[in-house]
């Protein structure tokens, strides 16, 4: 870098304490911790890089991590973040500070850097820039750029809570009057995308409330085609009145643009961090309450020695579109923070309302049909049992009939290979519903199109 330029430096938080996931930005992906990740991809920046951490004897290994791979560091206030992150700019002289977070593994160097190009042109103290105030980019790839002066301002004359432990919104609410702010934004919205390390993600606004039900309005006509052709069914065995059908999405001409849709392949796609994605029959279409019961959708569902939990390329994922408001209402699906790397984790209540996606690992605990209580709406009772014997005057009902649809797609791996070797051509129920699940050529062209491998398990199929 040039001399006349400001000095300009990254300040990256982190701490072992994460409410969340503790110690999640140790966890390792192919046996490197997600720390060194967000770390490597910043130094391609070109920028000088300082970790803010506590005074915690907890964060000593962040500390030692940021000796062992030549990184500055500081050590500040665990709840006093604002005072850490001046306290840190100030002892390396940094004239401008680029503000990121360590739980972002896939931070983009290279909008960073663009960014940076943009603001130095500005030539203005007083410019806040972020991606994150108005949001087009996934939560993952957030950073500010300010001046010095910004912060010293804020540190000065910043009280709220709020403000000390989130370092900016005294600068971003522009409580000074003299801040300008530039929002960082791209054509493509991928705002409702969260890349994290929870084990599952919700995509908000995917699809539209018009979409969401023309989509219902074709699943209640596909059923009546599929009951014609003796492909419904429910299961007698249990309680409840559920409807299915044999055969995947693909196989469906009304069904299979959902399968196909860009937004979703875009997604899934991201998620994985890969272009290369596989569809392997795995979809369906429920009306009705279903089972309840916290499960994982992997082979070793219980054995976590078993061979889904060794190495880090596990990449089976589930998509799931529910066609009604749960944030709201009852039915939806609640998972357990961090089960696709743990035994166990927090029961969370998904949130999701008319339009949005989830996603999660085939590895992450979750149980469907979630009952909300009235008054206590994230109450959540976490056997299926107990759960079914709510009575109906403490919990919310369900906005409408309940649909929802799931699909699973997955990256070349050993993981995938010994999916389909032993559950999808081991299991009856799987291999009638591959029997059925028939691809003719437009629906091959069609994901060919798409960038979309298609995997035939049976002869059938043809």
């Amino acid at each position: 870098m040039s001399s006349t330029l400001p000095h300009i430096g990254i300040i990256t938080q982190a701490r072992m304490t994460s409410t969340r996931l503790p110690a999640k930005i140790f966890k390792e992906v192919n046996h490197k911790p997600l720390l060194q990740y967000h770390i490597e991809r910043l130094q391609k920046t070109g920028f000088d890089i300082a970790i803010a951490t506590t005074i915690n004897s907890t964060d000593d290994c962040v500390v030692d991590f940021a000796e062992i791979h030549k990184i500055s560091s500081h050590r500040g206030s665990e709840n006093n973040v604002l005072s850490r992150f001046h306290e840190t700019a100030k002892k390396y002289n940094f004239d401008i500070i680029i503000r990121v977070t360590s739980d972002c593994p896939l931070i983009d160097p290279h909008i960073i850097r663009n960014s940076i190009e943009k603001y130095l042109k500005f030539n203005n103290p007083n410019l806040y820039m972020s991606n994150g105030v108005e949001r087009t980019f996934a939560r993952g790839f957030d950073f500010e750029i300010f001046s010095f002066k910004l912060l010293d301002e804020a540190f000065k004359n910043a009280t709220l809570e709020s403000d000390l432990e989130h370092v900016t919104p005294y600068i971003w609410n522009n409580r000074s009057g003299e801040v300008e702010l530039y929002h960082v934004k791209q054509d493509q919205k991928n705002n409702g995308l969260r890349i994290t390390v929870d084990g599952y993600s919700l995509i908000q606004h995917v699809f539209s409330i018009e979409e969401i039900e023309n989509i219902r309005r074709l699943i209640y006509e596909k059923f009546e085609i599929d009951k014609k052709n003796g492909l419904t069914f429910q299961l007698p065995h249990l309680p409840t009145k559920a409807r299915y059908a044999k055969g995947d999405l693909l196989s469906k001409e009304k069904l299979r643009n959902i399968l196909l849709d860009d937004r979703i392949l875009t997604i899934v796609k991201k998620i994985l961090g890969s272009d290369d994605i596989i569809y392997f029959g795995d979809s369906s279409y429920q009306i009705g309450k279903g089972m309840r019961g916290f499960h994982r959708d992997s082979i070793d569902r219980t054995d976590l020695n078993g061979p889904d939990w060794q190495g880090n390329d596990y990449s089976l994922l589930r998509v799931g579109i529910y066609l009604q408001d749960h944030k709201n209402y009852s039915g939806g699906v609640k998972m357990k923070q961090g089960t696709h790397k743990k035994a166990d984790g927090k029961v969370v209540f998904v949130d999701s309302e008319i339009g949005d996606v989830g996603v999660w690992s085939y590895k992450t605990l979750h149980s469907g049909n979630a009952v909300r209580f009235k008054w206590f709406p994230k109450l959540s009772i976490n056997r299926a049992t107990r759960e079914g014997l709510v009575p109906a005057f403490l919990r919310k009902e369900e906005q409408k009939e309940r649909i929802a649809i799931f699909m699973a797609f997955s990256t070349k791996t050993s993981h995938l290979d010994r999916y389909i070797k032993e559950f999808s051509l081991k299991r009856t129920d799987m291999i009638d519903h591959l029997k059925v699940s028939k691809y003719d050529s437009a629906s091959i062209e069609l994901a060919k199109q798409k960038k979309l491998e298609v995997m035939k398990l049976l002869p059938e199929q043809e």
